[in-house]
């Protein structure tokens, strides 16, 4: 996304604009979209993992994203959408 610098300004930080999902969310989109690309996935565990967690734990639970929303910055359109990007991006030989 471009953006001519002057609606940036001296701070150059932007949070993007992002949606919450439960890991339910989650795990209910990889199967959709295993389903639809006809993919086979490993098993998927929603036991938490403490090294995780604790990572987890240190991230901001709210941020806002009105500058991003300003500047034109797409959200993603939904959590599916999301788990197919990742697919594209990172296994391409299975889309």
């Amino acid at each position: 996304h471009e953006a001519p610098a002057s609606a940036l300004g001296d701070d150059r930080a932007v949070n993007l604009p992002s949606r919450a999902y439960t890991v339910e969310d989650m795990v209910a989109s990889v199967k959709r979209v295993d389903e639809k690309y006809q993919i086979k996935h490993g098993p998927i565990t929603t036991k938490p993992d403490p090294v995780i967690q604790a990572i987890v734990d240190g991230w901001a639970t709210d941020a806002s994203w009105d500058r991003a929303k300003a500047l034109g910055l797409p959200i993603d359109e939904s959590i599916d959408r999301v788990v197919e990007d990742y697919i594209e991006d990172f296994l391409p030989s299975r889309h």
